[in-house]
C-alpha cells in the first residue's frame, strides 16, 4: 500500500491541499443537484415541482407526479463524483470556525440574526419566522451546524434581507432534517447520517443533501439557488510555534505499531507508520499517500519526536483544573496539565476571545478518553491548528467524538470509534492507531505572518551516531549579526547540557557548513537542540532533534577496507532478517545510498573522497559505522 493514491477523488485533494486564505467553499458536481443522497432511496409524493438535478449513488428514486428541470441520475458516474464532493462540501464546512455558540437550540419566533457562523451542539429547530440580515453585504454568510437533528415547525418562513443570498446559507445537522408542512426555506441543507423529509406543501430555494439516509417530500416545490456560493474557507491565523516537520502532512501516523481501519471512512492527509502494517482501508475514501517503514515515515518519526519534546517543554500555566473536562464548559487559552489520566464528556468550548492566535495545550500524565457524543467546541476564532493533545498513556475517543487538534499518545495507542470525526491529526510515538467509520481531516496549518529577517538561514540540523561520538552537523545559506553556535543535549526534552560552541560566520552570504562531535555515549534517546547568538546578544532556538541509543557491540557490524575506494564488504553478525533497509549518509547527513535488502557488497560510483557513516536499521534496533572514501 506504500505511496497508494486514490485519483478517483483529485477534486478533494485540490480542494484540501492547498487551501489558503481567501479560497471559497467549493460544491463541486452537488451545486447542480437539488435532492442528492449518497445512500438512501428518494421518494416523492403528489404533484411536485423540481428544477436542478435529483440523484442518489445508493437506491431506489421515485418521482411518480414529479415535474423535473434536470437531469436523474442513479448508482453511476455521476453520482459516485456527487458523493465524493458531498462529502468535501460537508468537510469544508465542518472546518470552518463558529463564531457564536451561545445562541439557544430554537431559532425563529420573528428573530432577526446577522451574518455568522452559528454552532449548537445538540438537536436545534426552527420555529416561525427566521429573518437572515446581511447588513448591505451580497456575500454575507449564514451558517447553521447541529449536533443533532433538526426540525422545521409548520409554516416557518426563512426571510433574507439586505443583501443575503441563498447560495450563502446553508444548514448541516448530525442527524435528520425534518420540515413540516407549507414551509418555506432557503439554503442548502445537509444531513450527517440522516434522513431528510419535506412536508407538503414546502418551498425550497436550496438544497436537499443526505450523506447516508432516504429524502422524502411531496408535493413541494424545490430549486437550486440561481447564485454562486461565495464563503471563504479558510481564515488568517497565526501560527504557534510547534514545528511537525513533515510529520505535519499525516492525519494518521504511529513511530512504532499498527494503523487499521473498520468500516467506511472519510480521510485527508497521509496515513504512515515506521514500524507495523497498514490495513483496513480498502473500501474508504482517502486523500492522501500510505507510507511504510520508508525514509519519508523514519524522518516523520523524528519530527514527531521533536515535535512531542517541544509540546512537554511549553510552560503549563494551569495545573489546577480538575482530570474531566467538558459538560458545556468554556475554556480561555493556556496549557492545562493533568498530573494523571484525563477525560472530556459532553461539550467543551474553546473560546479564543477573538484571538486568531490564541493556544490550547492540554498535557496528561496518564490516558486521555472522551465519552460518547463529545464535542470540542471552537468559538471566537479558536483554529484547530492551535490546540493540542499529549497524553502519557492511551488515548481512546469514544463513539460520535468530534474532536479538534493534534493528539499525541506517547507509548501508547490512539483510536476513534464509529461515527468520530476529528479535525486534526492522530499520532503516535510507540503504539497502534485504530480508526472505525470517522471524517478526519488534518487541518490546514495555521497562516504566519512573515518573521523579521532572521539572523541566519537554516538549510538542515542532523546528527549521526557513530561508533565512539555522535556527530551534529548543520548548515546556513545565509548569516547576518552572526557571533556563535551552542549545541545542547537532553535526555528527556526538558533538561538541558551544554555540548560546545562554534563560531559563526559573522555576516556572510554563502553557505556554511559546520560539525560538532558529542564524545558521549548513551544507551537511551539523545536529543540536541541548536541555539545561535548573534552579536548583539540576541538569540533563536531551533527545533530539537532526536538520535536513538548509540552503544552498540562493534564486532556485530565492520566495513572494510576503511579507508577504501568504491568497493566496500560488509560483515554483519547479527540477524540479517531483521535488517529492514542499509543507507549511507555523508558527513552533512545526505543520503547518498539507500537499499531495503542487505548485501556483503555495496560499491558506490562518483562518491567523492570524505567521511561517510553506513546505518543498518533494524526491527528493534540500529546500528551505525563509520567510513572514509579515499580515492
Amino acid at each position: 500500500m506504500k505511496k497508494k493514491v486514490f485519483y478517483l477523488i483529485t477534486l478533494i485533494f485540490l480542494l484540501f491541499q492547498h487551501i489558503g486564505f481567501g479560497q471559497m467553499l467549493n460544491l463541486g458536481s452537488i451545486e447542480n443537484f437539488v435532492i442528492f443522497s449518497s445512500n438512501g432511496a428518494e421518494a416523492n409524493t403528489g404533484i411536485s415541482s423540481f428544477t436542478g438535478d435529483i440523484g442518489t449513488d445508493l437506491g431506489a428514486v421515485s418521482l411518480a407526479g414529479a415535474t423535473i428541470s434536470g437531469n436523474v441520475y442513479v448508482a453511476d458516474s455521476v453520482t459516485a463524483q456527487a458523493k465524493v464532493d458531498l462529502q468535501a462540501t460537508y468537510i469544508q464546512l465542518l472546518s470552518i470556525p463558529s463564531t457564536n455558540s451561545l445562541h439557544l437550540p430554537a431559532f425563529g419566533g420573528g428573530e432577526s440574526l446577522a451574518t455568522g457562523n452559528y454552532l449548537i451542539t445538540g438537536a436545534g429547530s426552527l420555529g416561525g419566522n427566521l429573518t437572515l440580515n446581511g447588513q448591505g453585504d451580497s456575500n454575507a454568510v449564514f451558517i447553521f451546524k447541529f449536533g443533532g437533528a433538526f426540525a422545521v415547525g409548520a409554516n416557518s418562513e426563512i426571510l433574507l434581507i439586505n443583501g443575503t443570498r441563498s447560495c450563502n446559507v446553508f444548514w448541516v445537522s448530525e442527524g435528520a432534517i425534518s420540515m413540516a408542512a407549507s414551509t418555506v426555506m432557503k439554503g442548502t441543507l445537509i444531513a450527517n447520517n440522516g434522513a431528510i423529509t419535506m412536508a407538503s406543501g414546502c418551498d425550497l430555494e436550496g438544497r436537499l443533501l443526505s450523506i447516508s439516509g432516504a429524502i422524502s417530500f411531496g408535493p413541494v416545490e424545490a430549486y437550486v439557488p440561481s447564485c454562486e456560493t461565495t464563503i471563504p474557507l479558510a481564515f488568517s491565523s497565526p501560527c504557534y510555534n510547534i514545528i511537525l516537520g513533515t510529520a505535519e502532512d499525516f492525519v494518521h501516523f504511529t513511530s512504532s505499531g499498527a494503523i487499521g481501519n473498520t468500516g467506511v471512512s472519510y480521510l485527508i492527509g497521509d496515513i504512515g507508520s515506521d514500524v507495523g502494517a497498514i490495513s483496513g482501508f480498502e473500501t474508504s475514501t482517502i486523500v492522501g499517500s500510505f507510507y511504510n517503514i520508508d525514509g519519508v515515515t523514519e524522518q516523520a518519526k523524528i519530527d514527531l519526536q521533536a515535535a512531542y519534546i517541544q509540546l512537554t517543554s511549553v510552560p503549563v500555566t494551569n495545573s489546577t483544573h480538575a482530570p474531566a473536562f467538558g459538560n458545556d464548559e468554556i475554556l480561555t487559552t493556556g496549557v492545562y496539565m493533568i498530573g494523571g489520566a484525563g477525560s472530556i464528556a459532553g461539550n467543551l468550548i474553546l473560546d479564543g476571545q477573538g484571538d486568531s492566535s490564541a493556544v490550547f495545550i492540554f498535557k496528561f500524565g496518564g490516558a486521555f478518553t472522551t465519552g460518547a457524543n463529545t464535542t470540542v467546541v471552537l468559538t471566537n476564532c479558536s483554529s484547530a491548528c492551535n490546540i493540542y493533545w499529549i497524553a502519557e498513556g492511551a488515548i481512546s475517543m469514544a463513539s460520535s467524538t468530534t474532536m479538534k487538534g493534534t493528539l499525541i499518545a506517547n507509548n501508547a495507542a490512539n483510536s476513534m470509534a464509529a461515527g468520530g470525526n476529528l479535525e486534526g491529526r492522530m499520532f503516535s510515538t510507540t503504539g497502534a492507531i485504530a480508526i472505525d467509520q470517522i471524517v478526519a481531516t488534518k487541518m490546514a496549518s495555521c497562516y504566519c505572518p512573515p518573521p523579521i529577517p532572521l539572523p541566519i538561514n537554516l538549510l538542515s540540523f542532523t546528527a549521526i551516531c557513530g561508533e565512539d561520538f555522535i556527530t551534529i552537523n548543520w548548515s546556513t545559506a545565509s548569516e547576518n549579526n552572526s557571533d556563535y553556535f551552542s549545541v545542547e543535549r537532553s535526555t528527556n526534552g526538558i533538561d538541558w547540557i551544554n555540548v560546545g560552541i562554534i563560531s559563526g560566520a559573522g555576516n556572510s552570504s554563502y553557505v556554511n557548513e559546520y560539525h560538532l562531535d558529542d564524545l558521549q555515549q548513551y544507551f537511551e534517546t539523545s536529543y540536541y537542540q541548536l541555539t545561535q547568538t548573534d552579536f548583539n546578544g540576541s538569540s533563536r532556538i531551533y527545533s530539537p532533534i532526536s538520535v536513538k541509543k548509540c552503544i552498540y557491540n562493534k564486532a556485530d557490524l565492520k566495513i572494510y577496507p576503511n579507508p577504501g575506494k568504491n568497493k566496500f564488504e560488509i560483515d554483519f553478525n547479527g540477524n540479517i532478517d531483521k535488517i529492514l533497509w542499509v543507507s549511507i549518509y555523508d558527513l552533512l547527513g545526505k543520503k547518498i545510498y539507500s537499499s531495503e535488502v542487505f548485501s556483503t557488497s555495496i560499491v558506490l560510483e562518483n562518491v567523492k573522497d570524505g567521511i561517510y557513516f553506513l546505518h543498518l536499521v533494524l526491527k528493534t534496533e540500529s546500528v551505525t559505522r563509520k567510513f572514509s572514501v579515499v580515492n
